[in-house]
């Protein structure tokens, strides 16, 4: 819930021109430097396909991004490396519904600042516009402990253990969408003022 001195803003927007997929890059590919990650390919280089976001600030200036591409069994895939998802029936059952989510990221300088909430209006968003079952993902532990500590949004794990990758702590996780959608007045943090802006 935002307090009456919280101002509301749009705080993403679907990348749908050509210059914004660019800036979606640009932004994804100086995250993975600052955090000496390595970036995976683009799913609209691959096939086509896939919806990208620009996270933003309250002046509207974009400070991160996001990915939903497509899950195809046995396709091009940025996470099956972390987790067979195309050998899991529960996934493979609802392919059409379901999205991976990748290159979720929040540039230095904006990071502990509250944008954290930004991506979690975006999953109900994507959810309700395109019908989702499922996301699948695999996220930095420190992301997925954050997401369940401070605002009570449970990502399921599907390793007992977090995954060791080039120095990062991962966690190959799925969100039962519908579920978060039709729990989300239950989250303290959730506006729906605010998800309706974004429509």
């Amino acid at each position: 819930m935002l307090t009456k001195s919280e101002k509301k803003y749009k705080m993403f927007r679907e990348a749908k021109t050509e210059e914004d997929i660019l800036l979606v890059k640009e932004i994804w590919e100086q995250a993975c430097k600052q955090m000496n990650y390595e970036s995976e390919d683009y799913h609209i280089d691959v096939h086509g396909g896939g919806v990208y976001y620009l996270i933003l600030d309250e002046k509207g200036n974009p400070i991160g991004t996001a990915e939903a591409g497509p899950f195809v069994p046995g396709g091009f895939s940025t996470l099956e490396e972390y987790y067979e998802f195309s050998k899991d029936k529960r996934f493979v059952l609802h392919a059409e519904r379901i999205m991976e989510i990748d290159k979720l990221c929040l540039l230095k300088g904006h990071q502990r600042r509250g944008y954290f909430k930004h991506f979690l209006y975006l999953f109900l968003y994507h959810t309700h516009k395109y019908n989702m079952k499922y996301f699948i993902g695999s996220m930095e532990s420190k992301f997925f402990r954050g997401l369940n500590i401070f605002y009570h949004f449970h990502p399921e794990r599907l390793t007992e253990d977090d995954l060791e990758y080039d120095g990062f702590s991962l966690v190959p996780v799925y969100i039962d969408a519908q579920d978060i959608w039709n729990k989300r007045e239950e989250f303290d943090w959730y506006d729906e003022e605010t998800l309706n802006m974004h429509f």
